[in-house]
């Protein structure tokens, strides 16, 4: 059986019909879960861009289920939930069709985050590193920029992003700390033995 996941605002217009056709509905979801092929396959038509897209009827027909199969996550997509009148339930789906559900854009949110860590750690070794401070900030803005304009987009669709790239922050924070103070060890050792082949040289000078 397939697993299912909803649209944010997909969700909100289930939870917005009354409880006897959403019974109908879990029905109806049931029956697609076993054989996602009953759906009704939907095309591009009247400018509407559902290609790709299934549906399925409930409630009499008086409502439809507007759906993606995702077949290498084994998952039914549900896009849009609601009736056929004005096109409305067609409309809503072709608006989100460009965002059917992946995990996706949250890793390179992630790398920008990583890079600019990176371009900030850059930053402060430039006097080791001899690199342009100019290009490094500009670096860093541009990412910043990219960063802002991203979560914009994506929050609209997936809302608790913002906890999915806090968690990728701090995780990036703890493995940076791990390894400052792996290396720090690691040349604190390099530093004594240096400091004792340094010694053991001075005795035998003196001897």
């Amino acid at each position: 059986m397939y697993n299912f996941e909803f649209h944010p605002e997909a969700k909100e217009e289930l939870k917005k019909l009354n409880n006897s056709i959403q019974i109908l509905f879990i029905k109806k979801l049931k029956q697609v879960l076993k054989a996602p092929e009953i759906g009704i396959k939907l095309g591009n038509i009247n400018n509407l861009k559902l290609s790709g897209l299934k549906k399925v009827y409930f409630n009499n027909k008086k409502h439809r289920i507007v759906y993606e199969t995702i077949e290498e996550k084994v998952m039914i997509y549900i896009v849009a939930v609601g009736k056929r009148e004005e096109m409305d339930v067609y409309k809503k789906a072709d608006s989100r069709v460009n965002w059917i559900y992946t995990p996706v854009i949250e890793y390179p949110i992630s790398i920008l985050f990583v890079h600019a860590l990176v371009h900030i750690g850059h930053l402060l070794k430039t006097d080791e590193t001899k690199a342009s401070r100019i290009l490094i900030i500009f670096a860093i803005l541009t990412i910043a920029v990219a960063i802002v304009l991203a979560l914009q987009y994506t929050s609209k669709h997936i809302p608790d992003v913002g906890y999915f790239i806090a968690a990728g922050f701090v995780l990036a924070f703890i493995i940076e700390i791990g390894l400052r103070l792996i290396t720090k060890r690691v040349i604190s050792k390099q530093t004594r033995n240096d400091m004792l082949h340094k010694l053991e040289d001075e005795i035998e000078e003196f001897i």
